[in-house]
């Protein structure tokens, strides 16, 4: 297309269609789980295990459960937390 061609409402609505069919396949084949890119902070994960702050400290130095940290903030990944729940799971 040159510089002094007019764009069409048709040609509008084909770049949307092509648009919207590689986002489409951006977010379907994606090899990302944006499941394990969610990380959870303390105050998070004493919620969500109903512990207090000395034992999630405790829990971190046995390393019971995985973390990072970063700056002053720990941040600990959710799958694996998750999983070590469902690991050490009485029956």
């Amino acid at each position: 297309m040159s510089p002094n061609q007019l764009v069409t409402k048709e040609d509008i609505n084909n770049l949307e269609i092509r648009l919207i069919s590689m986002m489409e396949n951006i977010t379907t084949n994606s090899p990302i789980d944006l499941e394990q890119e969610t990380y959870l902070r303390s105050k998070e994960i004493r919620k969500l295990l109903s512990i207090s702050d000395n034992t999630l400290r405790a829990m971190r130095e046995k390393g019971e459960i995985p973390y990072s940290f970063i700056g002053s903030i720990y941040y600990y990944p959710k799958i694996k937390i998750l999983e070590t729940l469902e690991i050490n799971t009485i029956n």
